[in-house]
């Protein structure tokens, strides 16, 4: 490492900045991260889990809801998640080929969702 910078196996140099940590209480061994998606335009990053679904905004949680283990069952586990582009609509596939399309919408300011 030199001044902020790591060499690659390869010897080529590239910077490294301070990592974001993202402190989900929804992040746990029985429900792994399913999909981990960057929208850059928002500045907003989606944190899916087969049970649930958190917006953030650097490292502080905007908004997200967990879904019941009987939600899950009827309706099936998220299995990933994309951001649309141009748009705030984040796409989750669940299982049983369900789409769910989430609309990101500011409320009474940039920081509530």
């Amino acid at each position: 490492e030199v001044g902020g910078a790591r060499r690659t196996s390869a010897g080529a140099m590239f910077a490294v900045g301070h990592p974001t940590a993202l402190a989900s209480p929804a992040v746990r061994g029985d429900a792994p991260v399913v999909a981990l998606e960057r929208d850059a335009r928002a500045g907003t990053t989606a944190l899916v889990t087969s049970s649930s679904l958190e917006i953030w905004r650097g490292s502080r949680r905007l908004g997200g809801f967990w879904r019941s283990p009987a939600t899950v069952a009827e309706e099936g586990a998220f299995l990933a998640a994309k951001w649309r582009d141009g748009r705030n609509t984040l796409a989750v596939v669940a299982e049983g080929g369900r789409v769910y399309l989430y609309q990101l919408a500011f409320h009474d300011g940039p920081e509530t969702v």
